[in-house]
């Protein structure tokens, strides 16, 4: 929300570069990248099985995403950048929850 700011104090970053409505794209290729990355890294067992858990935030980034394409040129897009902070955190712990614990989770559900 403060692009213009940061072009007129010379922080031209990859979003000012690309503009508002190009720069969603990144945004969307980046946050559904990581969700495939991490499904892919427990296909190929290079995280165990409970690190999916950081799936559960898909809702989280499908509301971010939307509201992001919707009201990327005015300053409602605050509301995106807030959601933005709880995916990192809330993803951030349920993975590290599933490093740490999802064995004995899948252990305990049945799956192994």
């Amino acid at each position: 929300p403060d692009m213009e700011s940061d072009i007129a104090a010379g922080k031209v970053h990859l979003a000012a570069a690309l503009g508002k409505k190009a720069a969603r794209w990144g945004y969307a290729a980046l946050v559904f990248g990581a969700f495939i990355a991490i499904g892919w890294a427990v296909y190929a067992r290079l995280f165990p099985v409970g690190t999916l858990l950081a799936l559960l935030t898909l809702p989280i980034a499908l509301y971010t995403t939307v509201t992001l394409f919707q009201r990327y040129a005015d300053r409602s897009l605050v509301s995106a950048n807030q959601y933005t902070i709880v995916l990192h955190a809330v993803g951030g712990l349920l993975m590290s929850a599933g490093l740490l614990w999802g064995e004995a989770l899948v252990k305990m559900i049945g799956l192994a």
